[in-house]
């Protein structure tokens, strides 16, 4: 009875080896899945196995999970471990808006936190066998988005960020309103958008060390603090736009596609619910995205502000027209709420609501201007409103 326990045992251990070792062996197969290559041994080690106990699938099944769930190995990871990480100390100001009024979140990173995640392999989407050209499942991909998540070393770091946004106000729905802001106003990474020649997908921590993101990256982020700050999140992908969105979970009424879920850019400054915007090389979203749930928690019930905003935003827009005054200040109103930029890149840092508005003229250090002439555009300098000529 010894002899077979010991026998069955370092079978069992060769089927570790061997299947860690598949794992170990990914290389990139058609349409960029990974297919692992298959020891000879495998094979015949699970032949000779295939009418033993359930033990040996328990520890088949482990192994594999070693590798794709970081939480798996990470779990053993110690405070003190986490500790070591913590080198090269800096820090970074995030700037967000809420209700019109900007502030800012001095967060502590760690250029050894960033060097371990950078280091780490990436995240892998989902297995498949030699000449196995089916596509990931939803399910397999939404275990794939939380893989950028879960990582512990990043949750301890970035948990001190969300204890400064609950910090910031008491009101819960205000909290995920600086999330959003907040990380609407990190940078697009539009480097790695025109010229990049790295499919990597940057952690949440990453992002927010190097201070921009492309919009998959920018999401995972969004996503992460929403989660963290207790709210129901899901990720919007659109493939022929080849964009990401996050979702909140929000009363039916107010969600995007009658999903549950209102509807977040996380690339700019933009009202929450609004998905009209135009992105470079796609134009508006008009695809079916598909939807990946990342937690369930709170609904964002306080939406309804936004949504209003949302659409009165939108119909200002509507037809390239030429605004009123009053509807002018109705724009200006909106802009400077949600911290949205202009064409030219400006935001507005003052509450307009209570400035003059200007029939026939442009408001500027506080006074009505005239009009610029026909073909011209103006801007606002110290000495007044400049108009100089389009061409």
């Amino acid at each position: 009875m010894l002899i077979t326990s010991r026998i069955l045992l370092s079978i069992i251990e060769k089927i570790r080896k061997d299947i860690n070792n598949i794992f170990l062996k990914i290389e990139n197969g058609n349409n960029g899945v990974p297919r692992p290559k298959i020891s000879y041994a495998v094979l015949v080690s699970v032949l000779i196995l295939g009418v033993t106990t359930s033990l040996v699938l328990l520890d088949i099944t482990n192994a594999g999970a070693q590798f794709f769930n970081t939480s798996a190995k990470d779990s053993r990871i110690t405070h003190s471990d986490l500790q070591k990480y913590e080198t090269g100390a800096t820090t970074r100001l995030q700037k967000y808006v809420l209700h019109g009024e900007s502030g800012n979140i001095t967060v502590k990173m760690y250029s050894g936190v960033y060097n371990e995640l950078s280091s780490e392999h990436s995240p892998t989407a989902c297995l498949r066998y030699d000449n196995d050209k089916s596509p990931c499942t939803n399910f397999e991909l939404q275990e794939y988005y939380l893989q950028y998540l879960d990582n512990p070393i990043q949750k301890k770091e970035l948990g001190e960020l969300i204890h400064s946004i609950e910090s910031k106000t008491s009101n819960q729905d205000d909290r995920a309103r600086i999330a959003i802001s907040l990380v609407q106003n990190i940078p697009y990474d539009w480097d790695k958008f025109l010229n990049s020649t790295t499919n990597r997908t940057k952690s949440p921590y990453m992002v927010l060390y190097e201070n921009k993101g492309v919009c998959s990256e920018k999401s995972l982020l969004l996503a992460f603090l929403l989660r963290e700050l207790g709210y129901g999140v899901v990720l919007f992908t659109f493939e022929s736009e080849n964009h990401m969105a996050v979702g909140i979970k929000s009363p039916i009424q107010y969600s995007y596609e009658n999903s549950g879920y209102a509807f977040i850019e996380s690339t700019s400054p933009t009202i929450i619910t609004d998905s009209q915007g135009n992105y470079s090389g796609a134009g508006k979203l008009t695809s079916i995205p598909e939807q990946y749930n990342i937690s369930d928690g709170s609904s964002f019930s306080s939406i309804t502000e936004e949504y209003q905003d949302s659409i009165e935003f939108n119909q200002l827009l509507e037809g390239n027209r030429i605004l009123t005054a009053e509807e002018y200040r109705r724009w200006e109103i909106l802009v400077w709420k949600y911290g949205i930029a202009t064409k030219d890149g400006r935001t507005i840092q003052e509450n307009p609501s209570n400035k003059p508005v200007c029939d026939g003229g442009r408001l500027c250090n506080g006074r009505c201007w005239n009009e610029c002439e026909f073909g011209s555009l103006w801007t606002c300098t110290p000495e007044g409103v400049t108009c100089y000529p389009i061409f």
